[in-house]
């Protein structure tokens, strides 16, 4: 008999194994749904397209910030500081 008892005590710890991991698959999937919202917010609808468009955006904000620094040059040679 001593078998059995531990035999349900062995189930008893598997269910609420599978318990816990049903919990964490289920706060997942909510993470993963609110994630996919935000890219939606963007008007991106994959993590492919989030992506691309992140490269898109960095190589947009080097050529700002390089327009900037041309034109602050071309201020400080035109003023004396």
């Amino acid at each position: 008999m001593p078998e059995i008892e531990t035999i349900f005590k062995e189930l008893e710890k598997l269910k609420k194994e599978v318990e816990a991991a049903k919990q964490e698959r289920a706060e997942k999937k909510g993470q993963l749904s609110e994630k996919m919202n935000a890219l939606q917010s963007f008007d991106v609808k994959s993590i492919a397209e989030a992506k691309k468009k992140t490269i898109q955006l960095q190589k947009e904000m080097e050529k700002l910030e390089t327009e900037i620094v041309s034109g602050f040059e071309k201020l400080k040679e035109s003023y004396e500081w």
